[in-house]
């Protein structure tokens, strides 16, 4: 099982978080996402400056279990099409 955790980019430096924000949040940020494939740590970051989206985009990759090859497919699906979610 692939867990999914979100990761913040805050004025250059990357925190990695799996719920709450710590410390002050600044105007400029993003959002990426990183998870462990075969004990290798992989991070996706600046997918998105919405935490609401990458929120339910990590909740979606926990339940559903996206194979890795497919993850950068999906998201980017997931972010052409997010209107419609």
């Amino acid at each position: 099982m692939i867990r999914f955790f979100i990761t913040q980019k805050i004025l250059g430096v990357s925190y990695g978080q799996s719920s709450e924000t710590s410390g002050e949040q600044s105007d400029e940020q993003s959002y990426g996402l990183a998870y462990i494939d075969n004990g290798i740590k992989v991070t996706i970051n600046d997918i998105t400056p919405e935490r609401e989206k990458i929120e339910f985009i990590a909740e979606v990759f926990n339940r559903e279990q996206p194979e890795p090859i497919h993850i950068e497919e999906i998201l980017e699906n997931f972010l052409m099409n997010f209107t419609d979610f």
